[in-house]
């Protein structure tokens, strides 16, 4: 970033060569890190919400420390094959970054790393939210119906045991008990949380996704220099609107963060007052 906003200012790349280096190692790196975690988080919680009998097994924080420390290898080994093979970084004026040039843009390896990192990716995202969906809104029926019957039937112990027993047959995805209840709406709230976060990061990495394409098969940076510049600053976007999304959908965050702001409001006209003193 810093690298970013000096290009920005100058209009040019004022550093060395090792320096180009190793901010488009570092920029590869996060962004296909980044990359292969939305679909651990989605099949996370595809686990949670269709399968939760194994959650508690399978992700536990042996496993899941494991599943991140292979994405970052599988991330840092990535542009590896590219470098071993003599090619090098160059800087990019439209993107502002040092990137992949595009004269090796049509080799095997970067068909492979496309696939990889951004095409499998999307799919397993769409597939495992296309499941939650449905069964969060086959739920939410459920729950619905049932709460209409027990109001029905207040004065009715058989058909409200009745009820309650049906929906904890259901495999997987109800809940068996009240007491579990709560449980499954922040589980839905987390779910839904999360797929705007992921939602919002593709949307936002799109448009660099549809230009790489476009470059890769022109063999050439045809494009307008604005459109360079809007799809890196919308993926300096995606960072910043993470925080936004869960405060707005997380009513605990959203009161930490107003408690926050509050106590640092009160502790600076205290240090004014001690210095005063």
């Amino acid at each position: 970033m810093p690298f970013m906003c000096d290009v920005s200012i100058y209009g040019e790349w004022r550093y060395s060569w090792s320096a180009c280096q190793f901010q488009a190692f570092c920029c590869v790196v996060l962004a296909y890190i980044a990359q292969l975690m939305f679909p651990l988080t989605a099949i996370n919680r595809y686990v949670r919400v269709l399968r939760p009998r194994i959650y508690s097994k399978l992700f536990v924080r042996k496993y899941t420390l494991l599943s991140i420390i292979i994405v970052s290898l599988c991330a840092i080994i990535a542009p590896l094959p590219y470098l071993l093979r003599g090619h090098t970084f160059t800087f990019h004026p439209g993107m502002m970054i040092c990137f992949y040039a595009i004269e090796n843009s049509r080799e095997k390896q970067s068909i492979y790393r496309i696939v990889f990192f951004t095409i499998l990716p999307m799919v397993i995202v769409a597939f495992c939210y296309f499941r939650i969906y449905n069964s969060v809104k086959k739920h939410s029926k459920m729950v619905h119906t049932l709460r209409t019957d027990l109001r029905r039937n207040t004065n009715d112990s058989i058909a409200m045991e009745t009820k309650v027993h049906r929906l904890g047959n259901v495999p997987d995805m109800t809940v068996t008990s009240v007491s579990s209840n709560r449980l499954s709406l922040d589980d839905i709230l987390m779910t839904k949380t999360l797929f705007a976060i992921i939602f919002a990061f593709f949307v936002c990495w799109t448009p660099l996704y549809i230009i790489t394409a476009i470059d890769t098969a022109n063999g050439a940076f045809d494009l307008p220099r604005q459109a360079y510049f809007f799809a890196t600053y919308l993926v300096g976007l995606s960072s910043i609107i993470n925080p936004l999304i869960f405060g707005y959908m997380n009513a605990t965050f959203r009161e930490e963060c107003k408690m926050l702001i509050k106590a640092l409001g009160l502790k600076r006209p205290l240090q004014v007052r001690a210095v005063d003193n």
